[in-house]
């Protein structure tokens, strides 16, 4: 199970990676509202990262499907918030205050309101997905119907 969340974290997290300096070479990098593409992103990943699991699992469990899904995004989340910390701290120091006055917001740590906000966002996408995602792959006790 965690080599299953950690490859596909991994992955999650490169690919927003890769997106985000696509944004950053058309020049869209400072526009949240591109960051909706993101979800697309995650929810691709999680899906991937149980569907694997399911079919390599001899027994799944909605708790199992779960974890892995939510797992694999906080893994995405850990590693992209930190590729972001080390972008706006060491590359980009002024990407932070560029993106809070496109939100019309001025914060003397614009940072860390960056940093919390990516958090919060990949986390809550990873709960949000992961409990989504196991409608459609969870086992059903339901009797199948017969066309009559």
């Amino acid at each position: 199970m965690i080599r299953t969340y950690l490859k596909y974290g991994a992955a999650i997290a490169l690919s927003l990676i890769v997106y985000f300096l696509i944004m950053k070479l058309l020049g869209w990098h400072e526009y949240p509202a591109l960051s909706i593409f993101n979800g697309v992103i995650y929810g691709a990943g999680i899906l991937k990262a149980m569907q694997v699991f399911k079919q390599n699992s001899s027994s799944f469990s909605y708790a199992d499907g779960w974890q892995i899904g939510f797992l694999s995004g906080a893994v995405a989340t850990l590693i992209f918030t930190a590729f972001m910390g080390f972008y706006m701290l060491e590359i980009n120091n002024d990407f932070a205050n560029a993106v809070l006055s496109n939100w019309g917001l001025t914060y003397t740590n614009g940072v860390v309101v960056i940093l919390l906000s990516t958090v919060l966002m990949g986390m809550s996408t990873a709960v949000v997905l992961s409990l989504t995602f196991m409608q459609l792959l969870k086992n059903t006790l339901n009797p199948k119907r017969l066309n009559a």
